[in-house]
């Protein structure tokens, strides 16, 4: 089961990966869509107790000047210092983004993760919904930093530590 999710994961990254050089090649041929957007986000995170690397390339499609809906997945990679704990998390998701002001972006988004957690040697492997609701500043043409509120995190399962994370997306 955890080798079909890595391999499909890796499908979709070679197919993302793929997508994006044929676009630079073929541009003078076909164009891209101008209201489809390709782009995503990083993660990464060091403290005393931890080290968290993630990356959620997403896809989005401009319905209008105020409405974008997407679709993304995501991997992301924890590891406590002082404890035999990682986890490795592997999700997607779909979202809907609207901007009252072309300064400021509202986010609704719905994600699913896996999660595989090893605790000295032993391995747990469970699934954790997630519904976020968000407010970011968009910077320049297609890009926004903000915060997102999980309205389904629980303190035992959800991948983040609080319900309130910090998010960074980019699009091309």
């Amino acid at each position: 089961m955890k080798i079909k999710i890595f391999i499909t994961l890796l499908y979709f990254l070679g197919l993302l990966t793929c997508f994006g050089q044929q676009q630079n090649d073929s541009i003078k041929k076909h164009k891209l869509p101008e209201k489809l957007h390709l782009g995503g986000g990083l993660n990464f995170g060091i403290s005393s107790y931890s080290t968290t690397i993630g990356i959620s390339p997403v896809a989005m499609y401009e319905v209008s000047d105020k409405v974008g809906v997407g679709t993304g997945i995501n991997y992301m990679y924890s590891k406590w210092r002082n404890q035999d704990v990682s986890y490795n998390v592997f999700g997607a998701g779909v979202f809907l983004q609207y901007f009252p002001i072309r300064q400021i972006q509202l986010l609704s988004e719905f994600e699913y993760n896996h999660v595989v957690e090893n605790y000295s040697g032993d391995k747990d492997t469970y699934n954790v919904p997630a519904i976020y609701l968000g407010v970011g500043y968009v910077i320049g043409k297609y890009g926004a930093v903000g915060v997102k509120y999980d309205l389904l995190w629980d303190e035992n399962k959800s991948i983040y530590n609080e319900p309130l994370v910090p998010y960074f997306r980019i699009y091309f």
